[in-house]
């Protein structure tokens, strides 16, 4: 079995078929899928198909490509979604460097309002970056001291870095903070946009898999839909790579997502 840690079944693309994509998605092996919201509507239909759906977990937050209309009250919204039943993560928040969609300062004021939800709630995050490792890196550093320093309870494991591109060393910096990196079908392209060092200098208890559905297909889907069902691809892939069983990697990945998002609670 295994855990599809980000997918996106709240975006329209779904809308049509999407009992047939969860249908599909269980037949595969996949028992649990988070899904993250990119700004405070797509939240609250995470929250909305993951009270229908018993395999759906969500993640509410204001993604950094929205951070110019993320108004106080929208953060303060996105706060009080928090209590919703199956609420397990605050994501997906960032930085992103890489489109100009809104300055950097107001990136970083919206990333640290929703990092101060996830102190208060004792939530863990799942977190993006594009072009923007360095200053991540700065901000969540600070931010895990706080945690440390306040002796709250998800500083073991914080939460993961969301279809992690950047460096080995950048990947063993946010693995000494305590974070998962999450790897998806990037992984399965030539040239891989995961770094084989990655792969190979990580110990495998340090990953957790997802789709990014609808984005990202794996290889022999890519220009295609991404589904959730297309994760076991994935997860065979990063086997043969670390040379390890598949059986064993999908143990040893869904205890880390069931960790991080404390799912054996549901």
């Amino acid at each position: 079995m295994l855990v599809d840690t980000h997918c996106h079944l709240n975006l329209d693309v779904f809308t049509e078929d999407l009992d047939e994509v969860i249908t599909r998605c269980i037949d595969s092996g996949i028992e649990k899928i988070i899904i993250p919201g990119v700004d405070l509507e797509s939240s609250q239909k995470a929250i909305e198909i993951s009270q229908k759906y018993p395999s759906c977990f969500a993640a509410i937050g204001i993604h950094p490509n929205y951070a110019t209309s993320a108004s106080l009250d929208k953060v303060n919204e996105i706060a009080s979604l928090v209590k919703e039943n199956k609420v397990v993560a605050i994501g997906e928040i960032g930085l992103d460097l890489f489109r100009d969609f809104a300055p950097l300062p107001i990136q970083v004021e919206l990333l640290n309002q929703q990092l101060n939800i996830s102190k208060t709630y004792s939530l863990p995050v799942i977190l993006h970056s594009r072009s923007a490792i360095s200053e991540l890196i700065t901000i969540i550093s600070n931010w895990k001291r706080s945690l440390v320093e306040e002796n709250n309870l998800i500083v073991k494991n914080p939460g993961i870095m969301h279809a992690f591109e950047g460096t080995f060393e950048e990947a063993q910096l946010f693995h000494d903070l305590g974070f998962f990196i999450g790897i998806g079908g990037a992984i399965t392209y030539s040239p891989s946009r995961v770094d084989p060092a990655i792969v190979k200098g990580l110990p495998v208890s340090s990953f957790v898999f997802e789709t990014d559905a609808p984005y990202l297909s794996p290889m022999p889907w890519r220009g295609k839909r991404n589904e959730p069902s297309f994760l076991r691809s994935t997860v065979e892939f990063f086997s043969n790579k670390k040379g390890m069983e598949f059986s064993e990697l999908c143990k040893i990945s869904t205890e880390s997502a069931n960790m991080v998002f404390q799912l054996e609670q549901f």
